[in-house]
């Protein structure tokens, strides 16, 4: 039996996942899960497909002779299209088939497995359509 969906007053709905799948080089998402269904009063197995997904990844520039927390803002600006340059120079020549790609400067908190502090740094933020090979 088809029942609508149990939409909450903002729009949004519960669904509690507990897996995922993507098909088309991950550009389709497919998420299984629960929802709660009302009108039989129990939860109902549900599967949604997300489209048009995009791939995203963080460069951390490297720091040469400096501290990175010694950088100023400037400094570390800087550095950051320096590797918006080579990073671009490298997608030109090795993966001509990511045609274009948007980048931007952030700054994200680093608390991972990097031997650098912890805490906030700039980065560069690249986003590109997932109908585009990923990068190694």
């Amino acid at each position: 039996m088809d029942y609508s969906l149990p939409l909450n007053k903002d729009g949004t709905l519960s669904f509690y996942w507990f897996d995922a799948h993507e098909e088309n080089n991950g550009l389709d998402l497919y998420l299984f899960g629960k929802i709660y269904q009302p009108e039989v009063k129990s939860f109902v197995s549900c599967a949604l497909k997300i489209n048009g997904m995009q791939r995203e990844i963080y460069a951390l520039p490297k720091t040469k002779g400096k501290a990175r927390s010694a950088l100023t803002k400037e400094e570390e600006d800087k550095q950051v299209m320096n590797i918006y340059t080579e990073l671009d120079d490298i997608r030109k020549r090795k993966y001509p088939q990511i045609t274009k790609w948007r980048c931007k400067p952030v700054t994200r908190k680093y608390a991972f497995e990097m031997p650098i502090q912890h805490g906030e740094h700039r980065f560069l933020k690249i986003k590109y359509d997932c109908t585009m090979p990923s990068l190694p």
